[in-house]
């Protein structure tokens, strides 16, 4: 018996040893629509001190409300979780309103007046302008660029300390009318302000399995789960910096086809591709949408009760919040 556990406790020490531990350890959590769905989403993304949860919510211009932010930011001091707050504006009649200086000076005062769970606080400047609805019913990576500087440079002058990354973006997106293949996008950004590789204090990304957001996790490049690693290098053209990575949107819409397939795809995802020791947090997309368009990708049905992919998501935390180290042996099916 002795004899066997030492040949066992030699067999952990080596599945411990394949990888850093860290590299399993993002701040895993989930995206909110509301910061009032928090209430009902602790109990899937709350963490520990050590190891904490996060949530990525939108802010909107039309949402300034003090008491609701505070009580959503005390929730996240509670229970342990990291909030990352995009900013956006509001909806107009050809998608959301483009943002101005005003926007981004407004959020700003509106923030620094809440009491935050940490030292600093994380700020995405909007959400894939690669896409003309998302900004303004046009396609513009210069005026984008002019944006996101203005935003690193008033928050960084603000007495509080904030981490500025710019928007995720499709990384699907061919280029057309509506679109704009998002290497493009990148490229013309950085030609635009090139001092942007230095300013920004992270880099997000929208790892979604296409094509169709339900694609193999076992694929690479850049429209796949492992997409980060593209866009990276793509970025190395332009500086020699290493960035954090925060995973903001992911996640498979659900089908007859791939329904069972949902927990194995999550568990992969996890154990072989976000292991990568640059990302801070995944925040799959997302924790409720109702009766809303992205049905097919909530955690939660419309009655509010968990569905798979919810169980799947909090089991997977529970288990690296208890065994920080432990790997799941997993392999790959269709």
């Amino acid at each position: 018996m002795k004899k066997f556990l030492i040949i066992l406790a030699l067999a952990v020490v080596g599945l411990m040893h394949t990888r850093p531990a860290q590299a399993s350890q993002p701040a895993l959590g989930i995206h909110l629509l509301d910061p009032d769905e928090l209430s009902q989403a602790v109990d899937l993304i709350a963490g520990k001190p050590e190891h904490p949860g996060s949530v990525t919510v939108v802010l909107r211009a039309d949402d300034r409300k003090k008491e609701k932010w505070q009580h959503f930011l005390d929730l996240t001091k509670e229970n342990n979780v990291i909030p990352i707050i995009r900013l956006a504006t509001e909806m107009a009649p050809d998608g959301w309103r483009r943002p101005t200086r005003k926007d981004v000076i407004d959020h700003a005062s509106f923030l620094s007046g809440l009491d935050w769970p940490g030292d600093s606080l994380l700020v995405v400047a909007f959400n894939e302008p690669n896409h003309a609805a998302e900004w303004g019913g046009t396609i513009d990576p210069e005026h984008y660029a002019h944006v996101l500087e203005f935003s690193v440079n008033w928050f960084h002058t603000e007495a509080k300390q904030y981490k500025v990354l710019p928007a995720g973006l499709d990384a699907a997106a061919p280029d057309g009318s509506a679109t704009m293949d998002s290497f493009t996008f990148i490229r013309r950004m950085l030609a635009y302000q090139p001092q942007l590789a230095e300013e920004i204090d992270g880099w997000v990304s929208h790892a979604y399995p296409n094509p169709g957001f339900t694609a193999s996790p076992y694929l690479s490049g850049k429209s796949s789960i492992n997409g980060f690693v593209d866009e990276t290098r793509l970025l190395s053209q332009f500086t020699q910096r290493s960035f954090d990575i925060y995973i903001t949107e992911t996640g498979w819409k659900k089908t007859p086809q791939n329904a069972e397939k949902l927990g194995r795809y999550l568990t992969y995802a996890l154990d072989e591709v976000w292991n990568d020791a640059r990302i801070k947090a995944v925040t799959p997309f997302v924790f409720a949408a109702h009766t809303g368009p992205f049905q097919d990708f909530s955690f939660t049905n419309q009655d509010g009760s968990p569905t798979p992919q919810y169980n799947t998501w909090k089991s997977l935390k529970e288990m690296r919040l208890e065994e920080p180290t432990h790997f799941l042996a997993f392999q790959k099916q269709e």
